[in-house]
């Protein structure tokens, strides 16, 4: 999705199961239809699949560079929440993940979201939109209700990429509710919603390290 947008083809992606990279990759690129500048932020996933990488270490990198977005009032206009229709079921890992990415986001921003549905050409057609119809209508259900939109991303056209771009460069631009928890409510960050499931998940034998947080000043 990245490459094809930005062609960029240094790009690391994850083609299966493996995290590719536990870092966040940022990447610049210029619109042609649009004449935008665009930033794509791609994050590392939760669940993390390499030893000694826990969910609060991925909140603590995405978080960290969500808050420093903020400061320098930058905000942003869309998120993806990227879901495989090849899976058979939807649920375990895939659930808890949306339900990190449901408190990090906050429903107040589901109208920012685009549930993108990739790996098309590992399923049958007619399988891959009851799956599809299943997802919008149990466990998206919310999101969609709240304004997410359902789109397609075949992995090989740049058009359905470029879909997504078009989709969510009107979007106003908007503040996650895990920044508005810390800098808007002055929440440290393991008593954000986000904070205190990813805690729960990772069962950690330690306290994520408190942090004092201060409402910032807008100039």
């Amino acid at each position: 999705f990245i490459q094809l947008l930005s062609g960029n083809d240094t790009v690391k992606i994850g083609d299966d199961l493996e995290s590719e990279t536990s870092e966040i990759q940022i990447i610049n690129f210029v619109d042609a239809s649009s004449e935008c500048n665009v930033t794509i932020v791609d994050t590392p996933g939760f669940d993390d699949s390499r030893s000694g990488v826990t969910d609060t270490d991925i909140l603590k990198k995405i978080t960290d560079f969500l808050l420093n977005q903020y400061d320098a009032q930058k905000k942003l206009n869309g998120l993806i929440f990227v879901q495989r229709i090849s899976d058979p079921r939807f649920g375990g890992q895939s659930g808890r993940n949306l339900k990190m990415f449901r408190n990090l986001c906050g429903t107040n921003n589901y109208k920012n979201v685009v549930v993108l549905t990739t790996f098309w050409d590992r399923v049958d057609e007619e399988e891959g939109v009851k799956r599809e119809s299943q997802l919008q209508s149990n466990f998206f259900k919310d999101l969609v209700a709240g304004g997410a939109t359902f789109m397609r991303h075949d992995r090989t056209s740049p058009s359905s990429a470029y879909d997504v771009l078009q989709q969510i460069i009107p979007m106003p631009s908007t503040t996650v509710k895990i920044v508005q928890e810390i800098r808007e409510e002055g929440k440290a960050l393991e008593d954000t919603a986000a904070g205190s499931y990813a805690a729960r998940r990772s069962r950690l034998s330690y306290p994520i390290t408190r942090r004092k947080c201060r409402i910032s000043k807008q100039s």
